[in-house]
């Protein structure tokens, strides 16, 4: 045999081995996915007990609960948890109280500057906000104080710090 036939004979040899390969991995796997009939299992129950162990059942019961009449006791769906009440960046004054309006407006950096100011002057100042979007106002208090007298006595103080307060009775809640 010539060069060129022992390499067109090996070629080939090598193409036929790949395929039987091929197709043995591909038959060996269709083949343990079938279903095997042995001791302890039919025909009805492919796998037998060891594939009713390894598989869990699904429950089908779904439909047959709806239709069933409620537990005794049951009065409907519970309701809705109510939402938590929304933090205040003010303490609730009480009704009756004074406080000191320092400032009105829509800008919250110099509102907080204001709060931390007359905070570090020993001031009970605090931060409130009213509206929402555009109409947003951002508001500096001092107190609540429970006589006008003490209100206007703090009023006395913020004026010192060249600003131009004025007191309020705060609403009842």
């Amino acid at each position: 045999m010539s060069g060129r036939a022992k390499a067109r004979s090996l070629v080939l040899s090598v193409a036929c081995v790949v395929a039987l390969l091929i197709f043995v991995s591909r038959w060996a796997t269709r083949v343990g996915d079938a279903p095997r009939l042995g001791a302890g299992s039919s025909a009805a129950d492919p796998g037998g007990p060891a594939r009713a162990a390894a598989e869990p059942v699904p429950d089908l019961s779904f439909y047959r609960m709806l239709d069933a009449p409620h537990a005794p006791g049951f009065e409907g769906p519970a309701p809705p948890p109510s939402p938590p009440p929304a933090p205040s960046a003010a303490p609730a004054a009480r009704p009756g109280a004074y406080i000191v309006q320092v400032f009105a407006g829509r800008e919250l950096a110099a509102a907080r500057h204001l709060r931390d100011r007359l905070a570090a002057r020993g001031l009970p100042a605090m931060l409130g906000e009213s509206g929402s979007g555009a109409t947003r106002l951002y508001r500096v208090r001092v107190g609540p104080y429970r006589e006008r007298a003490a209100a206007e006595t703090a009023a006395r103080r913020v004026r010192e710090q060249g600003l131009k307060p004025w007191v309020a009775r705060e609403a009842p809640r």
